[in-house]
């Protein structure tokens, strides 16, 4: 019983502790055009929600495996490309999926290690950021 109590307790420290570090950025919309829509998505690392806004952006114009490609092209988030951008801000699962549909001249590297000082980044206050696509 006492094992069933210490791993519960546990499981909520590790939750509320991740949830405390994992926002660092709020992003807002300048406008409501659906490349902007993408750009939000991507900061916010809800790879979900920028798969749909590609197939809304490129439903009919493009074959359908080379959406997120024709996206990474064409679309920047406060001048910079979806590939950077998701780079900019920590946004790691979009950042992967971009950097791996982006063509080679666009991709940016992805095995690098960095060393993070957790505690500083969950003291770090969060920020306001506007976007827009271009």
């Amino acid at each position: 019983m006492k094992n069933i109590s210490l791993m519960i307790s546990a499981a909520v420290f590790l939750l509320s502790y991740s949830q405390s570090i994992q926002a660092k950025y709020v992003f807002i919309a300048k406008d409501d055009s659906q490349a902007t829509k993408l750009c939000v998505a991507t900061g916010n690392n809800d790879l979900s929600q920028v798969k749909k806004s590609i197939k809304k952006l490129y439903l009919v114009s493009t074959e359908s495996n080379k959406r997120a490609r024709v996206a990474t092209l064409s679309i920047q988030c406060n001048d910079l490309n979806l590939v950077e951008f998701a780079a900019n801000f920590d946004a790691n699962d979009t950042f992967d999926y971009f950097n791996k549909k982006a063509p080679k001249h666009m991709r940016l590297p992805s095995d690098e290690i960095s060393i993070e000082d957790i505690n500083a980044r969950a003291k770090a206050p969060i920020q306001t950021i506007i976007v827009s696509a271009n």
